[in-house]
């Protein structure tokens, strides 16, 4: 056991040096404790460890709907502007350059991250072929360079991009912007945090200008400063004032639409045993206003697991107070006895 938890320490503090994070210690031992509970190789263990760590996976043309939308807003010889929030290594920024030319316009677009090491990855512009995975051979050699067995984008569409190392939390560049992503970048914010972030969007977007969240992603705090718009399927968002009167149906959508998301991420590591990570998404969902019966639920099963029948019966009661109706609380009242 011993081996074990100087080898998950050495993956972790790898991870976490590599992507500049800076975490919580509890955090930390937590996602230590998971890995030496696992029974798996070394390779297996950094890549759970990279997701408990909370550092999500980028790829090209990510959530496909999004870009063909952003495809059919763009207007052929129009010149736009850009800013990408969180860019990671810059895989976000080189599909928009991407989608841009294939529509014939112009695009300049600057992307920020926190990690020195992520920007260093995004100028120089060189994947594996697992982050292109979305893309068709024909589009493979459209944009990228073959080297060895890694691909680089080509110069063409290099050019009219930039990637700087900054943290949102510090203030956005200054200037006015056609389109902003923020793609999965809220979700590691907190509500005080986030409203600062959104603040500084509002004031950096045309007056036709839009936010680009996640797919599905909607917060209590965007509704503060944006309103929902359907771009060709997908939701957008405008400043408020800006755009036509707020879409409550669509801000409903979104709102079940994340909801899904999370039932079916915290299943999915209740099935898998992961029940800290569990309950972290069970936190974080609450925090989102997500209160459900089926997450509650879960909430229960993972808190019996560490045996906080306490906290289990607690979470029971307000399940039962706020959802009397809700199918399946017999039993768990049973488990809880």
């Amino acid at each position: 056991m011993g081996d074990k938890r100087l080898l998950a320490e050495k993956i972790v503090y790898k991870i976490i040096k590599a992507y500049g994070l800076s975490l919580k210690s509890e955090h930390i031992e937590r996602v230590l404790s998971e890995l030496v509970r696992l029974e798996m190789s070394e390779d297996g263990m950094f890549v759970v460890a990279k997701n408990l760590l909370d550092i999500g996976e980028s790829y090209f043309f990510r959530d496909l709907e999004t870009w063909k939308a952003l495809e059919g807003l763009l207007e052929e010889g129009k010149s736009y502007r850009a800013l990408s929030l969180g860019c990671s290594e810059g895989e976000e920024v080189y599909t928009f350059k991407f989608v841009a030319h294939s529509r014939g316009s112009s695009l300049e677009i600057l992307g920020l991250d926190a990690s020195e090491t992520r920007i260093r990855k995004a100028r120089e512009g060189i994947y594996s072929l697992w982050k292109l995975r979305r893309m068709n051979e024909d589009e493979i050699e459209k944009y990228f360079y073959k080297i060895g067995d890694f691909y680089r984008v080509k110069d063409g569409y290099r050019m009219g991009t930039d990637f700087v190392v900054a943290n949102v939390l510090d203030g956005l560049p200054s200037g006015e912007y056609d389109f902003i992503l923020a793609r999965r970048l809220l979700i590691y914010l907190n509500e005080e945090a986030s409203l600062r972030v959104l603040e500084w969007i509002s004031t950096r977007l045309k007056e036709d200008g839009h936010l680009i969240l996640g797919k599905g992603e909607v917060y209590t705090e965007v509704l503060k400063y944006f309103e929902p718009v359907n771009i060709n399927g997908a939701i957008f968002w405008k400043v408020k004032g800006f755009g036509e009167e707020e879409d409550f149906q669509l801000v409903e959508e979104q709102f079940e639409s994340q909801e899904r998301s999370y039932i079916s991420i915290v299943r999915d590591f209740i099935n898998r045993k992961m029940y800290t990570q569990a309950l972290e998404y069970i936190r974080r969902a609450k925090e989102e206003g997500f209160e459900t019966c089926e997450l509650m639920k879960y909430e229960v099963i993972a808190l019996m697991y560490f045996g906080d029948v306490e906290g289990a019966r607690k979470v029971l009661q307000e399940t039962k107070e706020l959802f009397p109706y809700c199918e399946g609380l017999s039993a768990l009242e049973r488990v809880v006895e």
